[in-house]
């Protein structure tokens, strides 16, 4: 027979060093911390892309044509010069036009990034000649976007039109012109 004192005695770790604890808790605690990586990811991250009104905007696009159509009718023709080195912009703008409008609105729009869009307010300098100022340094695809200000709008019955396109800027000095159906960009290196 034997006695209590004469059993082996087995040596019982504590739980924090067992390896099968660990085996068996490494599957949801990796979900824990990948879940929140992705909560965090999503909060910081988030696409300011998608409108939440997307088929509004859709619809509207469509009812906006009568403005292109109008600028296809006067014949309007313009040409925009960008100089990323002084930040200046220089429109020369042509066409049918009874009257020049005071000021026209300029917006270059960034396909992926909204902090880089501008809207610059041109202000007529001589006969068909635009200056303005951009605020920052223009650089990759842009969507070109020139139009009569609703204030002008109001004035004269003619000068509701807009002259849209998409332009990749890339040097110091460029140029494109929009209008008649076509848009053209030259390059000049400085």
């Amino acid at each position: 027979m034997q006695t209590s004192e004469q059993t082996v005695k087995q040596t019982v770790n504590p739980w924090y060093k067992e390896f099968w604890f660990w085996f068996v808790m490494a599957i949801p605690m990796l979900a824990i911390a990948s879940g929140i990586a992705m909560i965090t990811v999503s909060i910081n991250g988030a696409d300011t892309l998608v409108r939440d009104n997307y088929y509004k905007d859709g619809l509207a696009i469509r009812n906006d044509l009568s403005r292109d159509y109008k600028a296809k009718d006067l014949q309007l023709v313009a040409t925009i010069k960008v100089d990323n080195l002084t930040g200046d912009i220089t429109v020369k703008l042509a066409g049918n036009l009874a009257q020049f409008p005071t000021r026209l609105s300029l917006s270059l729009i960034s396909p992926t990034i909204p902090d880089d869009d501008q809207s610059l307010l041109m202000q007529h300098i001589a006969k068909g000649h635009y200056v303005g100022q951009l605020k920052q340094q223009v650089k990759g695809k842009r969507y070109i976007q020139l139009e009569t200000i609703p204030a002008e709008r109001d004035k004269y019955t003619d000068n509701d039109w807009r002259l849209i396109s998409d332009w990749y800027l890339s040097n110091e000095q460029e140029s494109i012109s929009l209008g008649n159906n076509t848009a053209s960009a030259t390059t000049e290196a400085s």
